[in-house]
C-alpha cells in the first residue's frame, strides 16, 4: 500500500464526483487542506503521510467506497474464507500506527457490544422474573 496510490485513487474517484480536494476534505470531516497537505508529505517521500483510520474511513464514506479499495485497489468479494483472508492481508499490510488505531477501535467495539449484550440480559431477566437490578 502506497500513501501514492491511494491519493491516485481518491483523485479518480474525486473527479467522478466532481469534487473538489477541499470540499471532499470538509464533507469527510477533516481539515480543509488534508488532501493537500497528504499529496505534499508524499512528494517530500513520507509513504504515510498522516493517513489515520478515522481520515480514511470519512473519505471513503463520501466517495462511496469501501476502505479496502482505497488502500489496494480492489473490493472483497468472493466465499468468507477468501474475504477472511484478504482482510487479514490488508490488515499485515497497514502501518503500524494505522494497525494500533485498529486495534484500539475493534476493542472499543468489542466492550460496547458486551454491554449491550449485560443490558438486554438484565431487561430478559427483569420482564421474565419480575426482578430489578
Amino acid at each position: 500500500m502506497k500513501m501514492s496510490d491511494i491519493l491516485a485513487r481518491i483523485d479518480a474517484r474525486r473527479e467522478e464526483l466532481g469534487l473538489s480536494e477541499n470540499a471532499l476534505s470538509l464533507e469527510a470531516g477533516l481539515s480543509r487542506d488534508a488532501i493537500r497537505n497528504w499529496r505534499r508529505r508524499v512528494e517530500k517521500g513520507d509513504q504515510k503521510a498522516g493517513l489515520t483510520v478515522t481520515a480514511l474511513a470519512g473519505i471513503s464514506r463520501r466517495l462511496g467506497v469501501s476502505e479496502t479499495w482505497l488502500l489496494h485497489g480492489t473490493n472483497l468479494s468472493g466465499t468468507a474464507e477468501q474475504r477472511a483472508a484478504s482482510i487479514s492481508e490488508a490488515y499485515q499490510n497497514l502501518p503500524d500506527e494505522l494497525k494500533s488505531q485498529l486495534d484500539s477501535y475493534l476493542q472499543f467495539l468489542e466492550q460496547r457490544v458486551h454491554e449491550h449484550r449485560a443490558a438486554q440480559a438484565r431487561k430478559v431477566v427483569e420482564e421474565d422474573y419480575d426482578v430489578e437490578y
